[in-house]
């Protein structure tokens, strides 16, 4: 059993009392609001007739103000809380292997035709993205996407591996800074690329100097009219008109210039906060991490959340342009709409470079969290042990998706070797060469993988298991299963270490075809740089390679037989196994 199912089920009961009390607070409030109200309309309704009311109708005023300030804040810690509860819930759920709650599968980041994905599970319901994301911005939820996706033929150097491996150790150390900083995240919503904040940061325009200049001198235009008002002369007033014109005027022609920027900058206040406010929970928190600190700081001297802030407060300014009324009464006195143009360029100038990135390094940071995720959930993990070539000695190796009352592990070594798998139908081969591309998977990423001890090359990861046929590109299943397993072979030609993953090869054609294809596939991927595992039961395949091939080592599962049925102990042995229970199984369902 995992030791931290019992941290996070009392954190839930912690949760829970909390938000019972913060949620009596929120209904008593909302109580003595409305009465404060009451009483202050009636205040000043009867301070109409009597003026000696006006004073405790403006202290009523004043005391619901303060109310509804108040209220707010418990309003959004409560909803803070319960966004916890929630993720700690989904923690427990992972723990306890209950995929149903997590919604999060990332099936828009699947790549038709990728070289595993589709295999190993890794978008989709019950997926391992959706075991193990705990990033709710775009930034994050992409990043990890991607690493699982291409860190098995990304240049990731060593030393950054280990700097992972660091990093994600210290993470795991902390679950509960990982769910307050998910909980800031998710409440932030930034589910889309923040692209007009990207748009923003970028852009290479400069405030024009002479429109700066201007709009420094153009609130002396208001001089004659103050003067005319203070002298007593009556045409003062004309004088008045004629200033909020011309200031109309220039705001009609100067602004446009402009109308693209405030356009972009329209919809990132939100944004900002919230990626704000995640930059500060990340600053104000002490990371050993060498990897985690240099992407928290960035680039230059100053915090990305200061920078952030400094963009806030122009957004503010912006956003009052938003109503057509109140930007004609700004812009009508002084050149609002100008000045609101020269904050937000003079911040994209100053700071704009760095606060783009500051949104990759986000994805990066949350990415690790997600690697994370693996140590904190599973009953056991390991940060594998890299060296060079093409190698893979796991030690009690358990496939994650399998619930933890259920999974078998397993011990698995190959060294420029191939393995074929052979045993009955159901009894655990597939399982097996998914969890051992699982693994190093999630260990190519800088995560733990869930066993006791691992070891393994920096391989590149291909795999024909899942092969459907394709209406739409005229293909067959076999014909299709033809052209994953040429390009499993063009890949080999490269002598990048790989490791391949073949699921019951070629049972689409007759037993012969079958066999020389496979005998074929086997002798073009037998080479030193090269480890895979195949499946099969074609034993005349087995006969074939033991009497050709040096490299291949051969693993079975078995099972036994009683008056209930088939059990099955899902343990891999050694040899090969020449059991079939198609037969039984067809007997059970009444075939025959």
């Amino acid at each position: 059993m995992n030791c931290n199912r019992d941290l996070f089920v009392d954190r839930a009961g912690e949760l829970n009392e909390v938000i019972d009390v913060h949620t009596k607070s929120s209904s008593r409030l909302s109580i003595l609001r409305l009465i404060i109200f009451i009483l202050t309309v009636l205040s000043y309704i009867i301070s109409y007739r009597r003026t000696l009311f006006i004073i405790p109708s403006i202290l009523l005023t004043i005391v619901f103000v303060f109310m509804l300030i108040i209220h707010g804040r418990i309003k959004r810690e409560l909803k803070r809380l319960q966004t916890i509860r929630d993720i700690n819930s989904d923690y427990i759920s992972r723990i306890d292997g209950d995929l149903s709650s997590l919604s999060d599968g990332g099936k828009e980041f699947m790549i038709d035709g990728h070289a595993y994905a589709g295999d190993l599970d890794v978008f989709g319901d019950a997926s391992l993205f959706a075991l193990y994301n705990l990033s709710d911005t775009f930034m994050g939820r992409r990043e990890f996407a991607d690493r699982l996706l291409n860190d098995h033929i990304d240049d990731v150097s060593d030393a950054e591996l280990e700097a992972r491996q660091k990093a994600v150790s210290e993470l795991i150390s902390d679950p509960v800074f990982l769910q307050e900083y998910q909980a800031v995240a998710r409440l932030g919503k930034i589910t889309s690329d923040p692209a007009a904040f990207r748009d923003l940061a970028s852009t290479e325009k400069h405030f024009d100097h002479k429109r700066r200049i201007m709009y420094y001198l153009q609130p002396l235009l208001w001089a004659p009219s103050v003067i005319m008002a203070v002298i007593g002369f009556k045409y003062y007033s004309a004088a008045i008109l004629i200033t909020l014109v011309v200031n109309l005027i220039i705001w009609f022609f100067a602004s446009s210039a402009y109308t693209e920027l405030f356009s972009r900058s329209g919809g990132i206040a939100r944004q900002t906060g919230a990626i704000s406010d995640l930059y500060k929970m990340l600053e104000e928190k002490e990371f050993s991490s060498e990897l985690i600190n240099g992407l928290i700081k960035g680039e230059g001297d100053v915090a990305v959340s200061v920078r952030l802030k400094r963009l806030s407060r122009a957004l503010t300014l912006t956003g009052f342009r938003g109503q057509p009324i109140l930007a004609l009464i700004l812009n009508s006195i002084l050149p609002f709409d100008l000045f609101c143009a020269d904050r937000l360029l003079c911040w994209s100038r100053d700071n704009g470079r760095y606060c783009a990135k500051a949104l990759d390094y986000l994805g990066d940071i949350e990415a690790l969290m997600s690697a994370a995720c693996v140590g904190i959930i599973s009953s056991q993990s390991v940060f594998p042990k890299f060296v060079s070539g093409a190698v893979f000695d796991g030690r009690d190796i358990c496939h994650p998706l399998i619930k933890p009352d259920k999974v078998v592990s397993n011990s698995v070594r190959l060294d420029s070797q191939i393995a074929l798998i052979t045993g009955s139908n159901m009894s655990g081969k597939t399982t097996l060469i998914r969890t051992v591309g699982i693994c190093t998977l999630l260990a190519l990423t800088g995560a733990p993988v869930p066993a006791s001890s691992v070891t393994l090359g920096r391989m590149r990861i291909m795999s024909s298991m899942r092969i459907v046929d394709s209406l739409e590109g005229n293909m067959s299943t076999f014909k299709a299963e033809l052209v994953r397993i040429a390009g499993i072979i063009k890949a080999s030609a490269d002598t990048t270490p790989m490791l391949f993953l073949i699921d019951e090869i070629f049972r689409g054609t007759n037993s012969t075809d079958r066999t020389e294809g496979a005998m074929s596939v086997l002798v073009n991927l037998s080479k030193s740089h090269i480890i895979g595992m195949m499946t099969t039961h074609d034993y005349a395949l087995c006969d074939k390679v033991e009497q050709t091939l040096q490299n291949i080592v051969y693993y079975h599962f078995s099972e036994t037989y009683n008056d209930t049925g088939i059990s099955f102990d899902y343990k891999l042995h050694n040899g090969v196994s020449h059991e079939s229970n198609a037969k039984y199984l067809m007997r059970l369902v009444g075939i025959t």
